[in-house]
């Protein structure tokens, strides 16, 4: 598993699509943000983010690496622009 530097997050993008005239259209092509889900936090990211956060992310935010064989975006804390739903404690 990658470990985020200090002051950096590491999401996975949530992909969800939708159906339209019996073509999938991928649900970010028209959208300025992305759901993603926060896989790790690295050290100073702020006490109000949590591993497992769905988040809202600018979709040019970041920067996508792979890493056995899935996506990851490594981002900064403030380069979030919403949680969307917080994960349980």
């Amino acid at each position: 598993m990658l470990t985020p530097a200090p002051g950096r997050v590491i999401v996975e993008k949530v992909v969800k699509k939708q159906e339209e005239g019996g073509l999938l259209i991928p649900d970010s092509i028209d959208k300025k943000y992305y759901e993603a889900k926060i896989v790790s936090l690295g050290e100073n990211t702020g006490s109000f983010l949590r591993k497992d956060d769905l988040v809202l992310v600018h979709r040019l935010a970041g920067v996508e690496v792979k890493h056995e064989n899935k996506d990851f975006i490594i981002i900064k804390p403030e380069e979030i622009l919403a949680v969307v739903n917080f994960a349980s404690m």
